[in-house]
């Protein structure tokens, strides 16, 4: 059993400088509802623009993905900073993650690896007039994803479009084959495993599941390892707060909740 742990030194949203080069993490959703594994768009920004005079930043991405137009801002936001953009995809890019990545000027993805691109949605109610005009709207921002994967792709338009069509997942390899990125990086330590049926997502990869039995209710979990966690015995479920999940009064099964999705709020998710 892997150890689920969030590691004190690390978040699930992290931007920090090293000289004239900054880290950003985004190990999220991408929202604006300010939960601790949220990435939002004017957070990011005013982050990104304290760091002063930056040279080049390494974009570290492992997220499900979220709202499409917090995602378009993060993703302009990266492409008019004059630094070099490297985007690492450390555990998955998806949906809007997968725009954000088109962000850099060299995109990489680690060997185990993986991204999606699939048409944009909403959550919408009303009379059928709505549902028509969310329609429209919903093929206008269709169009304008296509143009963020074409700046690193060469697929033609009418290719990127069909794969959307279909939600297609790409492997590290098949990522490179299809322009979608630049290099495929060693394996990192780090595994990831979102409530993707929560985000709306179909023909989710074996392995990526969420077993909702585990977690309760159908909340999301992350699984994480990494590089740098403090020693812990291994098969030993860890909270946030570091209580083994067996001493856990309420009964909570293994897997480590982030937030109970209110998929009802957000009315437009890609």
């Amino acid at each position: 059993m892997p150890i689920k742990i969030t590691p004190k030194d690390k978040q699930y949203y992290e931007i920090k400088a090293e000289g004239k080069t900054a880290k950003i993490f985004i190990y999220g959703e991408i929202d604006n509802f300010g939960f601790e594994d949220s990435i939002g768009a004017k957070d990011f920004a005013e982050k990104l623009a304290a760091l002063g005079d930056i040279e080049e930043i390494n974009v570290h991405i492992n997220s499900p993905g979220g709202m499409v137009f917090e995602g378009i801002t993060i993703y302009n936001t990266l492409v008019n900073h004059p630094a070099k953009i490297i985007v690492h995809i450390d555990g998955v890019a998806v949906s809007i993650a997968s725009v954000i990545a088109m962000a850099g000027d060299e995109v990489r993805i680690a060997k185990n690896g993986m991204m999606m691109i699939h048409n944009p949605m909403a959550r919408l109610g009303g009379e059928s007039k709505d549902f028509r005009d969310m329609a429209d709207t919903l093929d206008k921002i269709k169009e304008t994803l296509i143009i963020s994967y074409r700046r690193v792709t060469d697929m033609p338009e009418k290719v990127i479009s069909d794969l959307m069509d279909k939600t297609t997942w790409f492997t590290a390899q098949e990522a490179m084959d299809s322009g979608l990125v630049h290099t495929v990086t060693d394996a990192e330590r780090i595994a990831a495993c979102f409530d993707f049926n929560n985000l709306g997502i179909k023909d989710i990869p074996k392995g990526l599941e969420v077993d909702r039995g585990l977690s309760g209710g159908g909340h999301g979990h992350l699984d994480i390892n990494w590089n740098n966690l403090s020693q812990v015995d291994e098969g030993k479920d860890i909270k946030f707060d570091g209580t083994p999940i067996e001493e856990i009064e309420n009964g909570e099964e293994a897997g480590i909740p982030i937030s109970i999705l209110e998929n009802e709020l957000k009315l437009l998710e890609v």
